[in-house]
């Protein structure tokens, strides 16, 4: 009889477990934390290139010259897309240097202003400090989100480990007890 309940508690927390794909995808979140460093120092390269515009310097070299000021990760896109600027790349193109570190989601409102900044000219500092607010706050709201759906993810395996565990317990202590709850009829309702 312990036996058969012990199976039904390693069956409770395999089901309780997350599936592969997930836990593979954990993992390599795990060995990126460069891109979750990344990710949050964009707002900071936002406002220094608000700064070296606002100076009166040109896109090219607004990115140019916050580059080696960066991360070193973040500083070779910089570079990369100061280069493809000064070919003659697009603006959301060239911006494609920091999908490998940043989400998509995220360039995507400076894309937008860049690339209106590059067709129209006038100030953008306002707008690309506007900009890097928006992306604190997307990021504080992700980060909020991922600590309360990791409590809600533990309180789930808690609570489905519990029921198993205490049948366990209860079936070591007093063996008299599971005998009884398998076999009256009302004992097999509880458990259904």
């Amino acid at each position: 009889m312990t036996l058969v309940l012990i199976i039904a508690a390693l069956c409770v927390l395999v089901v309780a477990l997350p599936r592969p794909a997930r836990v593979l995808d954990r993992l390599t979140r795990l060995r990126a934390p460069g891109r979750r460093q990344a990710r949050a120092a964009l707002p900071t390269v936002v406002d220094a290139l608000a700064a070296a515009l606002s100076s009166g310097l040109s896109l090219p070299l607004a990115f140019a010259e916050i580059a080696p000021t960066l991360r070193p990760d973040l500083g070779l896109a910089t570079k990369r897309v100061a280069a493809s600027l000064a070919l003659g790349v697009r603006v959301p193109d060239a911006l494609g240097a920091y999908e490998a570190l940043v989400p998509p989601e995220d360039l995507a409102p400076l894309a937008v202003m860049l690339a209106s900044f590059a067709r129209t000219g006038g100030r953008i500092g306002p707008s690309l400090g506007r900009a890097a607010a928006l992306l604190r706050g997307r990021i504080a709201l992700e980060e909020e989100r991922q600590a309360l759906t990791a409590q809600g993810r533990v309180s789930a395996v808690v609570l489905v480990a519990l029921a198993p565990l205490g049948a366990t317990f209860f079936s070591l202590a007093m063996p008299d007890y599971a005998a009884t709850l398998v076999s009256d009829a009302a004992g097999l309702l509880g458990l259904a």
